[in-house]
């Protein structure tokens, strides 16, 4: 394995790991901008290695090495892009699962939706139509945001067309929980 491999797989770890760190932790506005932001980051971290290992397929031997480098390159964007994501909330829910649970005992606990909504603050969301869910924001970009949602009646996740402003999907997490991905 030439040096030049080597650091690029290097260069890739970092890349994934930072990648499952953005996904998975962190609930402030901050890191949920990140979120949305970081497939376009991705892709412009892939532009910039794409450009090197094509440089390096020119001037270098074997280009073996080089051509191998730019498909490892092309899997790490796709896997970025395409399942990172999704790993990555299901990373995130798992480790804040006692807390969002918490948070909708106490919502449940309410009497009124005022004090829901005083329950919640910023950190969530209630409706009660067609039954009540607590949706928490995970991630917010450009004419898209998802949310994980307590939903025990499953509506969510019914097929025909939900009740829900703008939602393209969801997809069941565990039990009640749910990902919701919405576009504007």
């Amino acid at each position: 394995m030439t040096k030049f491999i080597r650091n690029l797989l290097v260069v890739l770890l970092i890349w994934g790991v930072l990648t499952m760190v953005v996904y998975a932790l962190g609930k402030n506005e901050d890191i949920r901008l990140l979120r949305g932001f970081w497939p376009f980051l991705a892709l412009l971290l892939t532009c910039v290695s794409m450009v090197f290992c094509c440089v390096t397929f020119f001037v270098h031997r074997p280009r073996r090495d080089s051509a191998i480098a730019l498909i490892l390159v092309i899997v790490v964007l796709v896997w970025t892009v395409q399942g990172a994501g999704r790993w990555g909330v299901r990373l995130h829910f798992q480790l804040y699962r006692q807390q969002y649970e918490a948070l909708v005992q106490r919502v449940l606990a309410s009497q009124n939706e005022a004090e829901r909504k005083a329950i919640c603050a910023n950190d969530c969301g209630v409706r009660s139509t067609p039954s009540l869910q607590v949706g928490f924001p995970y991630n917010h970009f450009f004419l898209s945001s998802s949310e994980i949602i307590y939903d025990p009646a499953g509506e969510i996740s019914r097929s025909g067309r939900p009740p829900y402003d703008f939602l393209i999907r969801a997809e069941q997490l565990s039990g009640p929980w749910y990902i919701g991905y919405y576009g504007d």
